[in-house]
């Protein structure tokens, strides 16, 4: 499963490289195959680092991951019912 969520997210970073540089019609910058397996490669090595921590750090990262959640929701929800 996280494999092939990082894959997903290596190649929505080469369509964001894309798009930031003018797209497809207007030269854009288009990664190959091995620059999107690098970035992969990449993402999985940080998951590998990040699960490598000391199980008491995971558990406050997971904390701060928790409230920024809430505090993102509760940000959206607000905007949506001012507009």
């Amino acid at each position: 499963m996280t494999t092939s969520v990082d894959y997903s997210l290596a190649v929505l970073l080469q369509i964001i490289i894309l798009l930031s540089t003018g797209g497809a019609n207007g030269g854009g910058y288009l990664l190959n195959k091995y620059q999107v397996l690098a970035i992969y490669g990449g993402i999985l090595f940080l998951h590998a680092a990040l699960n490598s921590l000391p199980i008491y750090l995971l558990a406050h990262l997971g904390t701060i991951a928790a409230v920024w959640n809430i505090v993102g929701m509760l940000l959206l929800i607000s905007i949506m019912c001012i507009t």
